[in-house]
């Protein structure tokens, strides 16, 4: 019997701890059983219901692999040498794929894709597989590469899970000895206060190509350059990417992204009731709408740890006067 596996990531973006990928693979009936077990993209399930969950898809053939911020480091700043955190994905799925293939009858492989190249990001898979696969047990593997493919297939929503519960009960580890530091993603204002405090301690858990951090060391005069390379667009964009992950939260309560109006807007989501939510490359988060529907959004905000530590912005609708 043939499986179908997936693949996902968890971690891509935050600026503390591992990035953690997964493969699950499951038959036709195990797909059915899965989805009536609630499973989804990991994202839109509450911490609880994933480690319920994780139970059930650990059963599952499956594989996981942690890259540490020093794996993450030397592929963003290997630009130069023609490496980049794509093809460190590359490298890592294909790594999953042929360690589960050797154990199990694959016949495809769908791939959450990192990239909206998604043609280029299978080719460099291929690539890899076939540096590594001298066996040949991978070669008849039909890999599919998609973008939200965690939200339009079960098997790489199990992958997720696998992936986000990993990278969860890392950063549980690593509060037992360093105390709260939050998610890891930049966006979020524990992590913020977390990585301003001890940035100059110099654990290994820090992500040192990230802007956040080479941020606090140009504060204090210090090069970005030298033993770090150059700060590289990519690492950028990978913390916008982190904001707009943070953000799909709210897509579970009506809202969805819309195309941000100026080039200093990260995310801007609109929702019920005419409320629209901006986050800006500063940092500050605005929310805009009539003053009850305004009130809701706020209080959603703060419940999904979304609100930044500067404070949230109201604005109501331009023309509406005060309510006396």
């Amino acid at each position: 019997m043939a499986y179908i596996a997936g693949i996902d990531e968890a971690g891509r973006g935050p600026v503390i701890g591992p990035m953690v990928m997964a493969i699950a693979a499951c038959d036709e009936q195990d797909q059915v059983r899965l989805a009536r077990a609630g499973i989804d993209d990991s994202k839109q399930l509450s911490p609880e219901l994933r480690e319920r969950l994780f139970s059930v898809v650990s059963d599952l053939p499956h594989e996981i692999i942690s890259l540490s911020p020093s794996d993450i480091d030397a592929a963003v700043n290997g630009k130069s040498q023609g490496d980049n955190l794509n093809l460190l994905e590359a490298r890592t799925t294909a790594l999953l794929i042929y360690r589960l293939a050797k154990r199990t009858p694959i016949a495809k492989v769908i791939i959450d894709s990192p990239t909206k190249t998604t043609a280029k990001h299978e080719r460099d898979v291929r690539e890899a597989l076939s540096k590594m696969d001298s066996e040949g047990v991978t070669r008849n593997i039909a890999l599919v590469c998609e973008i939200k493919a965690d939200a339009n297939h079960t098997i790489v929503g199990a992958a997720s899970i696998l992936a986000k519960v990993t990278r969860d009960a890392s950063i549980r580890d690593l509060e037992l000895t360093h105390g709260p530091m939050g998610s890891g993603y930049p966006s979020d204002p524990q992590t913020q206060a977390f990585l301003g405090t001890h940035w100059r301690e110099g654990h290994d858990f820090f992500r040192r190509s990230w802007e956040s951090y080479r941020r606090l060391e140009r504060s204090e005069g210090q090069s970005s350059l030298g033993a770090f390379g150059t700060v590289s667009d990519e690492n950028r964009s990978a913390e916008h990417a982190a904001t707009v992950e943070a953000f799909e939260a709210l897509k579970g309560h009506g809202f969805s992204f819309v195309s941000p109006t100026n080039p200093y807007e990260v995310v801007r989501m609109k929702g019920a009731a005419g409320v629209t939510i901006i986050r800006y490359t500063t940092g500050k988060l605005v929310v805009q709408g009539p003053d009850g529907a305004r009130a809701n959004a706020e209080r959603l905000i703060a419940s999904l740890g979304l609100a930044q530590a500067a404070g949230l912005e109201s604005k109501r609708p331009r023309g509406r006067p005060k309510k006396a």
